[in-house]
């Protein structure tokens, strides 16, 4: 099963009792221990912020976003924003470190329409083994990122910050690429190649085209049976996903852009300011303005 957006914030929002949140733009911590775990063990998160983690030696049981996990030496965790985070129990050797990224500063580089295509799949497998080189590679980001913290020439410089964490991005995203993915939806049940479809043509069309007559149109189908499709693979309505993607937008663009929340209204497809800043409002709780000063 695949979790996605809304929909993963509505059902962590009444599962976890508790909010794990990145609220500094960047938080790095190296060397974890199974001490600096202790207060956390067996309480389920809702995780606010995007963190990259590598485990050193040990391991932990774990679950992320309902799926049951051994992490283990040379594994790499993404939890995305909004993820499940339970930790079970670690071992007394355990060491694992980390890089934490606030959602206003992942929006600020683009990071979730950058990674659209993949959120389903990290949503669905966040541990993925990688090699010793890698993890050394990984290791040493994270050193740097907390060195950064350090340095305002760099901290403060924005774009040189989107410029270095685009790159950290990237890495994450490419251990993705090399699991031969378009092989992998050719073998998959027809239902999840046609909710892969439907997802890059959202990804092209979202900003011009709310209707899912036209989506079903284009893929050869009915409304019906894509709307079905989609919700037996995603959990959400097709027009859920697509209302996903333009909220990452307007997030992306309000707080890495200048443009007036009017022109931002605009640009997505919306008539007036008052009907995007309702649609705002509905999926963010939020008017854009506030989302944008706070």
């Amino acid at each position: 099963m695949y979790f996605c957006g809304n929909l993963l914030e509505k059902i962590m929002m009444e599962e976890s009792r508790l909010l794990f949140e990145i609220s500094e733009d960047i938080v790095a911590r190296e060397n974890v221990s199974a001490d600096d775990l202790q207060e956390y063990l067996e309480n389920p998160y809702h995780v606010k912020g995007t963190i990259f983690v590598v485990c050193i030696k040990g391991s932990m049981e774990v679950t992320l976003n309902y799926g049951k996990y051994i992490v283990r030496e040379n594994d790499y965790i993404t939890l995305l924003d909004n993820s499940f985070l339970q930790i079970h129990n670690v071992s007394p050797d355990l060491c694992f470190s980390y890089a934490g990224f606030s959602p206003k500063i992942m929006h600020e580089v683009e990071f979730f329409k950058k990674a659209f295509d993949y959120l389903f799949i990290i949503f669905e497998e966040p541990v993925k083994r990688i090699s010793e080189n890698l993890e050394l590679y990984m290791l040493r980001s994270i050193s740097l990122w907390k060195i950064i913290r350090e340095v305002p020439e760099i901290y403060n410089n924005k774009e040189v910050l989107r410029s270095m964490l685009g790159a950290c991005i990237h890495t994450s995203i490419a251990m993705y690429y090399q699991d031969n993915l378009e092989e992998r939806w050719a073998k998959s049940p027809k239902n999840v190649r046609m909710s892969r479809q439907f997802l890059k043509l959202v990804a092209i069309h979202y900003r011009t085209e709310r209707g899912i007559s036209f989506y079903a149109k284009e893929l050869g189908t009915s409304k019906e049976n894509l709307c079905r499709n989609i919700k037996s693979c995603t959990n959400m309505t097709a027009l859920d996903v697509i209302d996903y993607l333009i909220i990452i937008d307007a997030k992306t663009q309000l707080k890495s852009t200048s443009a007036t929340i009017k022109e931002i209204g605009i640009s997505l497809g919306f008539d007036n300011l008052a009907t995007f800043c309702r649609f705002f409002r509905r999926h963010t709780g939020v008017s854009p303005l506030k989302y944008r000063d706070k």
